[in-house]
């Protein structure tokens, strides 16, 4: 989680320039392959940029709350989702303040909107998957159990018929 925070911190010390700069290289990168290859012009990156940035802040925040919440259910506490998501939209408070500090980027409202969006998400899935993961691995036991033993059968019938 602490190397999450450190890569978000790195995104937002990023100036306005760098920032614009990573956001049209992506941008076009996605562009391209949406394209199949094709040139993409500087108008459709325009036109789409905004949202990848978007969705870079949701996925960005997506994996936190997953890890947010994976360090929560190490410790015994009740309503480790509400908290997790607490410490999630904290941190997405903290990353825009620290962005006062970027020369040309600023606070957004509304990126604390998008990332808490993502830490509910990532939290939702890390609860369904805490939830599934030991049920997943006990079906995959009793497969590999049933496995072995018909691999088992099988070489003692080869044996037999040698």
């Amino acid at each position: 989680m602490v190397i999450w925070f450190g890569v978000v911190f790195l995104f937002s010390s990023q100036t306005g320039r760098e920032s614009s700069k990573t956001s049209d290289k992506v941008t076009r990168q996605l562009l391209g392959i949406v394209e199949g290859g094709c040139v993409v012009t500087t108008k459709q990156v325009d036109e789409v940029e905004l949202y990848v940035r978007k969705a870079a802040h949701f996925a960005l925040f997506a994996t936190g709350g997953i890890l947010i919440y994976a360090l929560a259910s190490s410790f015994a506490f009740k309503n480790k989702a509400f908290i997790s998501i607490f410490v999630g939209m904290a941190l997405a408070c903290l990353d825009e303040f620290h962005q006062l500090y970027s020369l040309n980027r600023g606070p957004s409202f509304f990126d604390v909107g998008i990332d808490t969006a993502g830490v509910i998400c990532g939290v939702m899935v890390a609860m369904i998957g805490f939830k599934l993961a030991p049920k997943i691995g006990k079906k995959y036991r009793e497969v590999k159990k049933g496995y072995d033993k018909l691999q088992r059968n099988h070489r003692k019938k080869d044996c037999k018929s040698s």
